[in-house]
């Protein structure tokens, strides 16, 4: 009991202190409750299939760019044999698959078996497991009738978050952890190897040869051999280097401090992931194409301090500076070409900063950080997302998001400035790192948003502390791809369930060449490549090349202003899911394809508005030209004919609109007495 218990009369509250929490004056004691409720929140958000894939695939991505980075950097410099050195590296990774694999295999079962992986952390499985069933008897012998129902009532849970079939995502990224390790402990022999070889004087075109035969002299100086027979990483510049593969390096400075975050109320819930975060802003900005000299490991090892804190010796420390100028320049070339990748088209970065914005890209199809290309022999575009590719993802979006920001129509470059500055920062920092719960916690904050971001918030979070919420979301699309009109807490949290989603009112394509009532689909049109999509790190979707939809997205027509009231009547979910059904249904496809394909004096007003650099800011509001108000016109008056059709359809919500008209026509008359007896009547028709 660590001293708390020191008399009889302690036990009780011992007992009862293990379960729920307390202090006893040693020290706080962890209720093992909040243990297990953090063990089923860990368990359901990271429960997708598609987590595992994503984490390992970008770990070992990372440890096999390691020696990649480094032949580069030797290349800047022309330095040969550093490049030698880097090519044993990279020629070892192909011998590394075999042991690898049994490594991550030997993990998986040691998860399986609810016992220590090799990689594991501070944290111990199997000890914790041992105390925590060490309790029983004591709970048998001097708990209360409540304890004892409390403990048992616990124990099934402790049970059943270390089950397999719940821990299969945190045990198949562990496996892969043990994989990278084991790659880059195997290169890393190999590269000791090549290093002994050139130092020893031997002719450059024989290192690689020299290299493969001697590598196996090296690995008890990279590796540990144990119980089981398994080699174990044990060298610490190897360590680190998985530790930053697998972006679980200990934090340092002002960073470690985050973690204390996770220690408030709720923290945990807003701020899962706060190492990872972390590590993976660090990586992204080893990449980002600052001077070198900005990176405090880069001047260290450069000035050769501190060289056994990184675990390296002075010849390996050259190898390691040639990684980083590697990364550097790696970086710069990734920034540079998705720039212009993105303005030539062939790029998306993140969705527009406002809403109208975000809302056209979604109507026309248009995927988020993507790669996007022309279909040959077709009128389609395919889109493949770099979302997952990391550390590169970060570095494609940043660029996108920059040129796609400079090039706003109605807005020059200074326009609105600080509000795309934070949105970009959000977008292609913030969203990827442990300062995603800071965005949710100042919106719920904002007296504009704090009502709207509760109810999404709260349902997401919510969702989360239920079993398999991951794993829910992605059967669910995979199940059902369609966009969906959720506003209330029931609607949002159903929208995230593959049982519930069905019921939630769908978003519908009301510029759709197929009038018949189409669906907005967000995902891939077939089950086959939408299953694809769920598992793959490289999604891949393909869309329809529609001049139509591409007009409404430069025009920045305001899509969600259309559907969102009618005549000043804001409407909720369903009203507005069977609005944008008849929209879809009728000939506004028709009208506009004769305005923006075949109207030669619309296209030349439009093309003139955005030669001549006009912005909102001058007085040039979108809405206020001729261009624009054409377009609006029709799209009004199919809005109208389909209002007119969903509340001939619907009469329960034709009697929710004239409801609502009434009582806003007795609230501006005053009429209070008369609004106060509508009210009781609508919320109690008994009565």
């Amino acid at each position: 009991s660590d001293g708390n218990v020191r008399t009889m009369d302690h036990i009780h509250e011992w007992l009862d202190a293990k379960l729920k929490g307390g202090d006893m004056g040693k020290g706080s004691i962890a209720g093992r409750w909040r243990n297990e409720a953090q063990s089923v929140f860990y368990n359901s958000i990271l429960s997708s299939l598609k987590t595992p894939i994503d984490a390992v695939v970008s770990t070992v991505g990372i440890s096999i760019s390691r020696p990649a980075m480094q032949w580069v950097g030797a290349l800047k410099n022309a330095d040969r044999k550093e490049m030698e050195i880097a090519w044993a590296g990279l020629d070892a990774i192909g011998q590394a698959w075999k042991e690898s694999i049994d490594m991550a295999n030997y993990n998986w079962k040691l998860g399986m078996e609810r016992k220590n992986m090799s990689y594991q952390g501070k944290f111990d499985v199997q000890g914790d497991m041992a105390d925590w069933n060490a309790l029983k008897p004591f709970y048998e012998q001097y708990g209360d009738q409540w304890q004892k129902r409390g403990y048992y009532a616990l124990d099934t849970m402790v049970k059943i978050n270390s089950a397999w079939w719940m821990k299969y995502s945190a045990n198949a990224m562990g496996s892969g952890d043990a994989l990278s390790r084991t790659i880059i402990g195997r290169y890393n022999m190999r590269m000791k190897a090549a290093r002994e070889a050139i130092e020893s004087g031997i002719d450059l075109s024989d290192v690689q040869k020299v290299a493969r035969e001697t590598e196996a002299r090296f690995r008890k100086e990279i590796f540990k051999q144990n119980k089981d027979g398994k080699w174990v990483v044990h060298d610490k510049a190897t360590k680190l280097a998985g530790d930053e593969a697998t972006m679980t390096k200990a934090l340092e400075g002002w960073t470690k401090n985050l973690e204390g975050l996770q220690k408030a109320p709720l923290g945990r819930a807003f701020f899962p992931f706060i190492k990872t975060g972390v590590n993976a802003l660090d990586l992204t900005w080893q990449h980002a194409g600052a001077p070198a000299n900005f990176y405090k490991k880069y001047n260290h090892l450069k000035k050769g301090q501190y060289l056994e804190k990184y675990g390296l010796s002075p010849a390996e420390a050259a190898s390691e500076i040639a990684m980083m100028e590697g990364r550097l320049a790696t970086g710069r070339a990734i920034l540079g070409m998705s720039f212009l990748a993105t303005l030539g088209g062939n790029m998306t970065g993140d969705y527009p900063y406002d809403k109208e914005g975000r809302d056209a890209w979604i109507a026309a199809g248009i995927k988020p950080h993507s790669f996007r290309f022309n279909v040959p022999f077709s009128d389609k575009k395919v889109y493949i997302s770099y979302k997952d590719m990391e550390p590169f993802n970060t570095l494609f979006a940043m660029s996108a998001n920059m040129a796609q920001n400079i090039d706003i129509l109605g807005e020059d470059l200074w326009d609105n400035w600080s509000e795309k500055l934070v949105f970009m920062t959000a977008a292609t920092l913030v969203d990827k790192s442990m300062l995603s719960g800071v965005k949710d916690l100042a919106e719920l904050m904002s007296p504009q948003k704090a009502e709207g971001q509760f109810i999404r918030s709260f349902s997401r979070y919510g969702r989360s502390h239920l079993p398999w919420a991951g794993l829910s979301g992605q059967l669910g699309s995979i199940q059902d791809s369609n966009a969906k009109e959720a506003n209330t807490f029931l609607e949002m949290l159903g929208k995230r369930d593959v049982v519930f989603k069905k019921f939630v009112p769908d978003k519908y394509d009301i510029l759709s060449k197929d009038r018949s009532g189409k669906k907005l689909n967000m995902g891939a049109e077939t089950p086959a490549l939408r299953f694809f999509n769920s598992l793959s790190p490289v999604a891949i979707t393909f869309v329809d090349n529609d001049p139509v939809k591409q007009a409404i997205v430069d025009m920045r027509y305001n899509l969600p202003d259309l559907v969102g009231h009618v005549n000043g009547v804001p409407l909720n979910s369903k009203m507005k899911s069977e609005l944008q059904k008849y929209m879809s249904m009728g000939n506004l496809r028709r009208d506009l394809e004769e305005i923006i394909i075949h109207d030669k004096n619309w296209r030349k007003l439009f093309e003139t508005y955005k030669k001549k650099g006009f912005t909102e800011a001058t007085g040039k509001r979108l809405r206020d030209q001729e261009w624009y108000r054409v377009i609006d016109a029709q799209f009004q008056k199919a809005k109208k004919k389909a209002w007119a059709r969903v509340l001939e359809e619907n009469p329960d919500l034709r009697d929710q609109i004239n409801l609502a008209k009434t009582m806003t026509k007795l609230g501006q008359a005053g009429k209070y007495d008369q609004l106060e007896t509508l009210r009781n009547f609508a919320t109690n028709p008994s009565k």
